[in-house]
């Protein structure tokens, strides 16, 4: 038993030592007296939990985009490294800030957080109205998926893997190396196993068995009642953060240091082949259409199903494609669906390739690490990164046009004045339609808060305010148009310090001095103009 266990629920007690052995008993009888469970699977909305499906293929039903066009992007205040669930119009995901986001799922504005006590780098998994997410602060928790409200919450080590739900059992794995199983209703414990190492990977959970690795070289398929060994192997300089694979009776597991995928028969943990990339393998696998995807350092692989030449080892010239990623680190996982794959790297983008020739279709650049493996629903491709980063790529449900300001300067004294030029056109840069705009300023005087942008060109001004230090200022425009999404601007003008300008090289005197210099002045003009009239008089005699 796990020295930490300590069930804790709203509205649920933790059952006692002495009801464990009828609990156990009970839940046998079920799973003998009845089908499994139906999986939880993704659907054209949906994707519900880490790698989509229970089998964790990576496979999505919703076709990934075709295009990497930027559906909604918001930064959070710290590192996400887990990935996203997308269910019924709600993206759930984790960041190290302490807090599991809901969002709507269309733009990505919050709809509720939960707040724990450590980073949330677990992916969540929702099923109905429930979402269960492991913290770091060592707690599994059920939440209500309408409103984030605590149904229950169960005490183990820091939770990093994201659970698997079966028969109404949640698994899932901490970091003081223990499996465990609790019941999804009240999160009363159902059993526990101990790893030697500290188990990161998440539990894939088919058929009853449960596949499951730890950093020190261990992989087990347990039974799913009762938690005990089916079958265990030990591979010596692995260390398997990857979650296994299973489908058509066999298991892909990444063995991170050891530089292998591995593919195991389901049944009995016999190897069937391994792949040798020539870099650390700690992603997991994705399979469709018999074709396996693995994230390699550096590398996207395509491998064949079957070995080759059966020798039982698949080496790189062997594979169908590669892609390089420029990762060195291989966290992400890749999905597949309409006949693209989607992976992130740690070099800070996203890639989208052909499945079946590796070609490139299209990158998107996301600040950061992605750690974060892609969630596809809905013709949507959701991902997170260490900058904070969430991003939303896929094609837009309306026509979009977009704003522009071009500023004639992006450096300005304060009090300077300067002209702004509005553009708004489509995404090929043609001229759009009449936009109705507004603009906003962070300092500083507008020349205009709203107008409409005739043929897809306006021009406003902007007076910087007076500032004290260099200041960071924000102009926004947000436009309208029927029958299109205007996507809005914003730009950065950096106001600097008015310099004042340099007193003369003269000495200086005082007022009274000045005036008295002035009068003297006046009055030899004046000295000076009888002269001239006398003379010229004078003159005048003369020449009569």
């Amino acid at each position: 038993m796990h020295p930490s266990r300590r069930p804790e629920a709203d509205g649920a007690r933790a059952l006692g030592a002495g009801a464990r052995p009828l609990l156990l008993a009970i839940a046998v009888a079920c799973a003998l007296a009845s089908p499994w469970a139906a999986a939880l699977s993704p659907t054209e909305s949906s994707w519900p939990q880490f790698r989509g499906d229970d089998a964790r293929l990576g496979v999505a039903v919703s076709a990934i985009p075709s295009s990497n066009t930027t559906l909604w992007e918001r930064d959070l205040d710290n590192q996400v490294q887990g990935s996203f669930a997308v269910v019924g119009g709600r993206a759930l995901v984790g960041s190290d800030d302490n807090h599991l986001y809901c969002l709507n799922a269309d733009n990505g504005e919050t709809l509720w957080t939960f707040e724990t006590g450590n980073s949330v780098q677990s992916t969540p998994l929702v099923d109905g109205d429930r979402v269960y997410i492991g913290g770091l602060d060592g707690h599994l928790y059920c939440l209500r998926l309408d409103n984030g409200s605590l149904v229950w919450s169960f005490a183990c080590g820091m939770v990093v893997s994201s659970p698997a739900l079966f028969n109404g059992t949640v698994f899932f794995a901490d970091q003081s190396g223990f499996a465990w199983a609790v019941d999804a209703a009240t999160g009363a414990e159902r059993w526990n196993r101990s790893f030697d190492g500290q188990v990161w990977a998440s539990p894939t959970v088919v058929d009853g068995r449960v596949y499951i690795g730890d950093i020190a070289g261990n992989f087990k398929c347990l039974d799913a009642v009762d938690g005990s060994d089916v079958w265990s192997r030990y591979y010596e300089g692995a260390d398997i953060y990857s979650s296994a694979a299973v489908a058509n009776g066999r298991v892909l597991v990444g063995t991170g240091l050891l530089n292998l995928l591995l593919c195991l028969d389901a049944d009995t943990g016999d190897e069937l082949w391994r792949f040798g990339p020539g870099q650390h393998v700690y992603s997991s696998a994705a399979v469709s259409g018999g074709v396996v995807y693995t994230h390699s350092w550096m590398f996207l692989w395509a491998v064949p199903w079957d070995d080759p030449d059966g020798s039982g080892s698949i080496a790189p010239e062997e594979a169908l494609w590669s892609f390089p990623t420029d990762d060195v680190q291989g966290g992400s996982s890749p999905a597949v669906s309409g006949g693209r794959v989607v992976v992130g790297t740690d070099a800070g983008r996203l890639h989208c390739v052909e499945a079946s020739t590796g070609q490139e279709v299209w990158r998107a650049p996301v600040p950061g690490f992605v750690y974060s493996s892609p969630a596809v629903a809905g013709g949507r491709v959701y991902v997170g990164s260490t900058s904070g980063r969430l991003a939303c790529f896929g094609v837009p449900t309306v026509p979009r046009v977009y704003a522009r300001l071009t500023p004639t300067k992006e450096t300005v004294q304060g009090g300077q004045s300067i002209t702004i030029d509005v553009y708004v056109s489509d995404a090929a840069g043609a001229p759009a339609g009449d936009a109705f705009m507004a603009y906003s300023a962070t300092a500083g005087s507008l020349s205009a808060t709203f107008g409409t942008v005739v043929e897809g060109k306006f021009r406003i001004s902007w007076t910087a305010p007076q500032v004290g230090t260099t200041t960071i200022v924000r102009i926004t425009a947000t436009g309208e148009l029927p029958g299109f999404e205007v996507v809005g601007y914003e730009l950065s003008i950096t106001v600097t310090k008015a310099e004042t300008p340099p007193a003369p090289d003269v000495p200086r005197v005082g007022r009274p001095t000045v005036m008295v210099a002035v009068a003297a002045f006046i009055a030899l003009d004046v000295l000076l103009g009888v002269v001239i009239m006398r003379r010229r008089a004078r003159m005048g005699e003369v020449g009569k």
